[in-house]
């Protein structure tokens, strides 16, 4: 088994603790290479930590020489391990921790992990606003426009670590090693991509919002409601993203969305229905306590269906009901929902409420 160090001079801490965890202190980029995908049969041949040790980056890696090799390499590596709280991982939760910990485990090492911070599991629920083929860690890097010298795949790299126990092939070594020293790097690198999940949980808001007329695409004039808002880390690329309707455009530490408007009257539909007439000649509803004074000829009893009050105004489109104000349809069985617009209602903490909305549809959930 061979241990290999390098110093890392181009990856900063403060560029990364500020994605972090407050409570991650000591931590380590993780990742591992297999023979295999099953962790029952595969063994592990080269590990790769990336760790911040005397005030500046490092990285350590530990390769096995031989098919034999295993055992020590785990064992030092596990010793290693253990001086970290947190390690991150890319997907690792469901590949890396569980084959390291199987693998020392049939080879009776102790192993400890306290904690393992998953990029992959925090930016996999975005990949439709991504918009990217798959969210493996090359494609993450390639969207943050992060080059890397390896070109293989762990697959590939199978064969060539056959070929380097029995040869010993210094080439084979260094397409082995490069491999997963970009991964454990460019994992460092890929760190700031926590910022877009972020905007989702803890944007923060200037209560800056105005309607905007505009043509749609028939060319008829179309209002749309713009919200700009403030995020708590800055995001590395410009992007845009878009589900159905809504629109997010995310630059530096600066965001804005984007959501159509109805402009028009709406009904505001009564839940207790029973409470009130219906007074078929005005198309209104009056309470029953007041309903007593009209003539019997003039009133009926409210229904689900027209038990409702009318609003003129401007609406935006709610994608569930969860909120502090009124909600307005079309009719009764309408599924689409709105909630009225105005400078008196929307408050920072109804813009706030709107936005989380809007975010939760624009995410899928």
């Amino acid at each position: 088994m061979e241990i290999i160090d390098n110093i890392l001079q181009n990856v900063k801490s403060e560029k990364i603790s500020q994605y972090l965890p407050a409570n991650t202190d000591k931590y380590a980029f993780f990742d591992i290479e297999t023979t295999g995908l099953s962790k029952n049969t595969s063994k592990i041949y080269l590990l790769g930590f990336v760790y911040y040790d005397d005030n500046i980056f490092k990285s350590r890696q530990f390769l096995a020489e031989t098919n034999n090799d295993e055992y020590t390499l785990l064992k030092h590596a596990s010793e290693f391990a253990s001086q970290f709280n947190t390690l991150i991982t890319f997907n690792g939760k469901a590949f890396d921790i569980p084959f390291f910990e199987t693998r020392c485990k049939h080879n009776n090492i102790e192993c400890s992990i306290s904690d393992n911070l998953d990029i992959y599991k925090l930016i996999q629920p975005l990949r439709p606003i991504f918009c990217l083929d798959s969210m493996k860690q090359k494609s993450i890097e390639s969207f943050l426009h992060i080059d890397r010298v390896d070109e293989m795949n762990g697959g590939e790299l199978i064969e060539v670590f056959k070929h380097f126990a029995e040869t010993h092939s210094l080439t084979d070594r260094q397409l082995l090693l490069q491999h997963n020293f970009d991964d454990i790097c460019g994992m460092a690198d890929i760190l700031p991509i926590l910022a877009y999940p972020a905007i989702f949980t803890n944007a923060t808001y200037d209560h800056s919002y105005q309607i905007q007329q505009y043509k749609d695409f028939r060319g008829n004039e179309a209002f749309e409601l713009i919200i700009d808002f403030n995020l708590e880390h800055p995001v590395p690329v410009e992007h845009t993203m878009h589900n159905d309707s809504i629109y997010l455009h995310v630059k530096d530490s600066h965001g804005t969305l984007k959501v159509p408007i109805l402009t028009g009257t709406l009904k505001h539909f009564f839940d207790n229905y029973k409470d009130y007439f219906y007074l078929p000649a005005e198309d209104k509803v009056i309470h029953k306590s007041v309903g007593i004074y009209v003539d019997a000829d003039s009133k009926t009893k409210c229904t689900k269906e027209n038990c409702y009050v009318k609003k003129e105004g401007c609406f935006g489109p709610l994608y569930n009901n969860d909120i502090s104000l009124p909600i307005f349809k079309n009719e009764y069985k309408t599924k689409e929902t709105f909630f009225e617009i105005t400078p008196k209602d929307i408050d920072g903490s109804i813009i706030e409420e709107y936005v989380r909305i809007l975010f939760k549809k624009l995410s899928g959930k």
